[in-house]
């Protein structure tokens, strides 16, 4: 199996160089499946941080990241996502209001792409023997989480990359990170811009078991 790895995208403030560059990509790999592994949309203004000054209003980065599912939508009309902690925000703000969720839309409600399909379930995402996670839901390294699960793991998250390989009793397992495909320079960022350790814009795929991660 092809699969092929989109990390944190943070929709409205996305690399759509990069986003455009791993589309024309997939043109020649031909991906059996496309995974995004969370943080499609970013949801600064739920956020529980305080606000920059010049945020966007909590309904103007809604029409932007609505226009902008649009767009990333005609790069990869087909994807299977997994929510992320940013993802989950809106649904948090609900459950603090007292909202029960049967009055709150999904994610996959509001954004009901034809070929999008959203792993809502508690359970990670397995696909071809591999766990596919956000990064949030176990603590530890990606290494250190294949280890415990006997699985290799795939996760966002953390912004970086890395690809360790772990020897089971049985068999040889790996955990990767896989960077982001956010803009740095976006205001979504501006917390993170002192920080001397770079995070990795870039993307994955999996040939058959095998991982590999693309820079860009």
């Amino acid at each position: 199996m092809k699969i092929l790895v989109l990390p944190d995208i943070h929709l409205p403030y996305p690399n759509w160089s990069a986003l455009k560059k791993v589309a024309k990509f997939n043109e020649t790999y031909q991906a059996d499946i496309i995974i995004q592994l969370g943080d499609l949309i970013d949801a600064k203004a739920w956020s529980r941080w305080p606000k920059d000054p010049d945020d966007d209003s909590a309904q103007a980065e809604w029409d932007k990241t609505h226009d902008a599912v649009l767009k990333l939508a005609k790069l990869f009309p087909e994807m299977t996502i997994i929510l992320g902690n940013h993802d989950r925000r809106p649904m948090a703000k609900a459950l603090e209001a007292g909202l029960p969720k049967q009055l709150v839309k999904t994610l996959g409600d509001v954004f009901a792409i034809p070929g999008w399909t959203w792993h809502i379930d508690s359970k990670p995402l397995v696909v071809d023997n591999i766990v596919f996670m956000h990064g949030d839901e176990m603590a530890g390294t990606p290494g250190q989480k294949a280890s415990k699960l006997g699985k290799s793991v795939c996760q966002g998250h953390t912004h970086k990359a890395s690809l360790t390989y772990v020897n089971t009793f049985q068999h040889q397992v790996f955990g990767m990170e896989c960077g982001h495909i956010a803009d740095i320079n976006s205001i979504a960022f501006r917390y993170s811009a002192k920080n001397p350790v770079t995070s990795f814009t870039g993307f994955a795929v999996i040939d058959n078991g095998v991982p590999h991660l693309y820079p860009l």
